[in-house]
């Protein structure tokens, strides 16, 4: 099997079985590799028996969306021989030839250090979740094209080559996987696939976006397995104080490690105003916990926490 897919699996096994069964059905059948990261219910591993090719991993905690797909890239990579490995989150729907398709761009350039492809929203396979994006430095967040819009021909519907895959589904080359290593271990969710997209490139590979397959995502969040339809950093987020912390805290240690002192300076100024105003935001509204979120957020990122 020259496929391995990694799936990480947090109370939702519905999601993951579905993701399964989608897999399952690929032009090219894959050995997937779940990793369960202390759900409630540890019987994953009967419910996926109409599929043979499957290991699953029980963490003792949940350690967190990186590091779990770090369990599983250090299994895949002593425990195979497969060729390519799929990141790829678990509430996700595959079409028949979306493996296929994500492998061709490699054999084209040996440059490419990720495969990704278009995403959509599985309520509506017409909007878009992730058309490609490129990297804002300024801010320190990437800019997806067409996102939340109907894709363009010149955005979505073009295969390109961009600065940014989303955690959500990246095709790896074993070697090239191998070389970067995995996603930043201080990194317990969020910002990780900025990371390590910055660090691919620092090391002079390239990001392929793929127009010619989709992935349908369910966009769930990742804390619970919940919907969630408030942006993370909404004041009325019930998950406000996760959110403040874990994006805070990652993103300034992905920025502080990949730009220069000049680029590192306007970061920080813009990124001061941004976030005043949304401490201002959660002041008024009485986030008083998300205010401390965040200053202890950047406490530990100056104390290397």
């Amino acid at each position: 099997m020259n496929v391995a897919v990694i799936l990480v699996n947090y109370n939702s096994n519905e999601d993951t079985i579905e993701c399964v069964r989608s897999l399952s059905n690929s032009t090219i059948k894959p050995f997937i590799i779940i990793v369960d990261n202390n759900s409630i219910n540890k019987n994953i591993h009967e419910q996926i028996n109409f599929y043979d090719h499957v290991k699953v991993i029980y963490n003792n905690a949940n350690l967190g969306f990186g590091r779990a797909n770090n369990v599983g890239i250090t299994w895949t990579l002593a425990n195979t021989k497969t060729e390519y490995l799929f990141i790829l989150n678990n509430d996700t729907i595959v079409e028949i030839n979306t493996l296929e398709t994500l492998i061709k761009p490699f054999f084209i350039d040996s440059k490419i250090g990720i495969s990704t492809c278009k995403i959509v929203f599985a309520n509506d396979s017409k909007m878009i979740w992730y058309g490609g994006g490129q990297i804002d430095l300024k801010r320190g967040k990437p800019k997806i094209t067409d996102f939340k819009k109907q894709s363009t021909q010149e955005g979505a519907e073009k295969s390109r080559y961009v600065d940014f895959a989303s955690g959500c589904a990246m095709m790896f080359k074993r070697d090239i996987l191998k070389k970067i290593k995995g996603f930043d271990e201080r990194m317990f969710m969020y910002v990780e696939d900025l990371e390590l997209c910055m660090r691919l490139k620092k090391n002079d590979y390239k990001i392929w976006y793929t127009a010619d397959t989709k992935i349908l995502h369910k966009v769930h969040a990742s804390i619970g397995g919940l919907n969630n339809n408030l942006p993370a950093l909404h004041p009325k987020n019930p998950h406000l104080n996760f959110y403040v912390y874990h994006m805070t805290k990652n993103l300034l240690l992905t920025m502080n490690k990949h730009l220069t002192k000049l680029e590192w300076s306007r970061f920080l100024l813009n990124y001061s105003i941004f976030m005043g105003y949304k401490n201002f935001l959660y002041f008024i509204n009485e986030r008083y916990k998300a205010n401390r979120a965040f200053f202890k957020a950047v406490l530990d990122f100056y104390n290397k926490k």
